[in-house]
């Protein structure tokens, strides 16, 4: 057993929480670790943030943790190009939501890039980006996530280690994974030398950046 394995089981989950996870499980569609899930929640209680932004909707685990600690007049954008699982959210999930939830969210069945040169043409910032999407996309991110924040924005990204492909051996990696794991290392290489953000790592399953904007 990991260590992120024992701890989990010390977490209360509530309703919402254990109908995402069980519809997960029967889907098998991946969705964040209860672990990552929880830091989300943490840091949304701390920073309080008004605008927030979600890169890969998915199953919405991560978008309802965020969700349910931001207050009632943040608010909260979630994209993704999976028409699929836009569907299921709304069928299975979305309906779940209290009124106050619902509120708050509002779900762009688009591309990121796109959606992204859409925000910078109406000069739109965000305090608080979440991103779970195509890893091999994080590299290219990076101007986008600069022109979207402001001082203080927070940014957090899952899967910095590409799924530990990136510090595997290069006779251990999927043929599938070259790309997409130069990528991910230019994109880290290039964080860590950036004077616009302060950045750590959380060692959560295959990782987590934190960024913060200067």
């Amino acid at each position: 057993m990991q260590i992120e394995d024992y701890l989990s089981q010390y977490y209360q989950l509530d309703e919402i929480e254990e109908i995402i996870i069980n519809i997960a499980k029967e889907t098998k569609t991946p969705i964040l670790s209860i672990s990552k899930a929880k830091i989300l929640s943490f840091l949304v209680k701390i920073l309080k943030p008004k605008d927030c932004l979600e890169v890969g909707l998915g199953l919405g685990f991560s978008t309802y943790a965020i969700l349910k600690e931001l207050e009632s007049n943040a608010n909260l954008i979630s994209i993704d190009k999976n028409f699929h699982r836009i569907d299921l959210f709304y069928e299975k999930i979305y309906k779940k939501f209290n009124k106050k939830l619902r509120r708050k969210l509002t779900v762009y069945p688009l591309d990121a890039f796109y959606t992204f040169e859409i925000f910078e043409k109406i000069d739109k910032k965000f305090d608080f980006i979440f991103i779970d999407s195509q890893k091999r996309d994080y590299y290219y991110f990076y101007d986008y996530l600069v022109n979207l924040t402001q001082k203080n924005s927070l940014i957090l990204i899952d899967n910095i280690t590409y799924n530990f492909q990136t510090f595997k051996k290069i006779t251990e990696r999927s043929e599938k994974y070259i790309e997409g794991i130069k990528l991910v290392e230019k994109f880290l290489k290039k964080i860590s030398k950036s004077k616009k953000f302060k950045f750590t790592f959380f060692t959560n399953g295959d990782g987590m950046c934190c960024l913060i904007r200067l």
